[in-house]
């Protein structure tokens, strides 16, 4: 058969260079360290070589703002490589390659000594935030990924204000997408009463093919005279996240005293030297540490750390376990490696327990997320859909022996692309008190079968499917 040479010139032009958009960027993509991801940009690029080329131009790298990359690429350079052997830390034997682990892919050195006490509600944050500012004698330090301007914002920033009044330093690190409205006003009235305020990770629309936007800083993290500090799942915002059709959002965060205080202070004084290049104080030791109270090692992540070291971390807890495991996120897009994971542990004879939210505000992340239930059921994963508001705690009980509490969700977001910070945590008073806050989140929660998740329609499966394809980019 003939080539039909009455085509239009411009056609075979088209066609041309469609094909050679498709082939040049597959050798570009196929560079990529995760054959998954490679091949998901491959089938966008396929079905749509302008688009999944665009995209790739702005997404398909990890590229950090030069100045800040390398301010980090110092403090890596600076930092301990190699982990101390943990053999005089006052947690069962097994545990301590854990511990070794962590601080190989990043985490600060463990500290002991430390009390720790959780804090489920939103009003019990903000309350006790406001309180240990209107004590702070010294520095007031505060790192958050959404700051709003609204009525739980301006609730800080009276507390900040009152601080600076007082003598007190007080710096503020808000990141520049999580936190748009802030700049809108209150960035200006902070600075004017005297906090320092830096946005971090700008979005400058005129070097998207330079630095990529989707990076952020979704840390959480408040230091107050390097006494007590503040980490977990809380923004300061109001708890309905700006109005939120899904209801009133639920998180946990944990208020730390004691030597683990000057861990959380070194990773906000990072964030700190990272945007402004103020150079890092030299620390006074810790106190000593005492063999009472908690163990705990902070970690943590990011794009310019050590790479994609949240997954070893995750999978290096979950190994751990003998009897079982519960996992608490808002966003549950897990990776084959963490799928893997999760169903060696039921076949050892781990109970695995997934609380997931019944509604999300992310629907293409949630649909990738569920594309993924199905095969978590078949292994014997027990899935448990939180139906009041929205869950948000982002948080991981292995046995009765130790308790994971942080800002990272359990998708490739937060495993690889998201500046990340948490606490691991052995003490049994801690760890029962989180026992306590997942029994409250079961007995709101709906057991999902295989069966009822067989029944549910065909639009939402196919959707849930194709989603699922695409999850390594989410």
């Amino acid at each position: 058969m003939g080539m039909d040479f009455s085509t239009p010139i411009w056609l075979w032009i088209y066609d041309l260079l469609g094909w050679t958009a498709r082939i040049v960027m597959v050798l570009v993509v196929i560079r990529k360290r995760r054959p998954n991801v490679a091949l998901a940009w491959i089938a966008l690029i396929l079905v749509h070589p302008l688009l999944g080329g665009l995209l790739y131009l702005l997404i398909g790298d990890i590229r950090l703002d030069r100045e800040h990359y390398g301010r980090y690429r110092q403090l890596m350079a600076a930092a301990p490589r190699t982990a101390p052997p943990a053999a005089d830390l006052p947690v069962p034997g097994r545990f301590r390659d854990l511990i070794r682990l962590s601080q190989c892919l990043g985490s600060l050195e463990p500290t002991t000594g430390n009390d720790i006490r959780l804090v489920d509600t939103h009003s019990a944050f903000i309350e006790g935030l406001v309180a240990d500012i209107d004590k702070a004698e010294h520095s007031v330090s505060l790192l958050y990924f959404i700051f709003w301007d609204d009525l739980t914002g301006r609730r800080i920033a009276d507390a900040l204000e009152r601080a600076a009044s007082r003598g007190v330093r007080c710096r503020l690190l808000v990141d520049a997408a999580g936190s748009r409205p802030f700049f809108r006003g209150m960035n200006a009235r902070l600075k004017k009463c005297g906090v320092a305020v830096h946005a971090v990770l700008p979005v400058r629309p005129w070097r998207a093919l330079l630095v990529r936007a989707d990076l952020r800083n979704h840390r959480k993290l408040a230091v107050i005279d390097g006494r007590s500090a503040w980490t977990g799942s809380h923004n300061v915002c109001n708890d309905d996240y700006g109005n939120s059709k899904n209801g009133p959002w639920i998180d946990l965060s944990a208020r730390i005293t004691g030597p683990a205080v000057a861990q959380l202070s070194r990773v906000f004084e990072e964030d700190w030297f990272a945007q402004t290049g103020d150079p890092i104080p030299d620390h006074a030791p810790p106190p000593a540490n005492s063999r009472e109270g908690a163990t705990v090692q902070v970690y943590r992540s990011g794009p310019a750390g050590i790479a994609d070291s949240l997954e070893p971390f995750f999978i290096g807890a979950m190994h751990e376990a003998e009897h079982r495991i519960v996992i608490t996120a808002p966003y549950i897009v897990p990776t084959a490696s963490l799928l893997l994971q999760l169903r060696v542990a039921v076949l050892r004879g781990v109970r695995v327990d997934l609380i997931v939210p019944r509604r999300s505000n992310h629907p293409i992340v949630y649909a990738a997320g569920r594309g993924s239930f199905q095969e978590l059921l078949e292994s014997g994963v027990n899935i448990h859909l939180h139906a009041p508001g929205l869950l948000h705690s982002k948080t991981m009980l292995v046995d009765d022996s130790f308790a994971v509490i942080g800002s990272a969700n359990f998708d490739v977001r937060s495993l690889s692309l998201n500046f990340e910070l948490g606490l691991l945590v052995f003490d049994q008073a801690t760890v029962a008190a989180l026992a306590a806050v997942h029994a409250g989140y079961l007995a709101q929660s709906q057991h999902l079968t295989a069966e009822q998740w067989a029944g549910r329609g065909r639009i939402k499966r196919t959707f849930e499917d194709f989603a699922r394809l695409f999850s390594p980019l989410l």
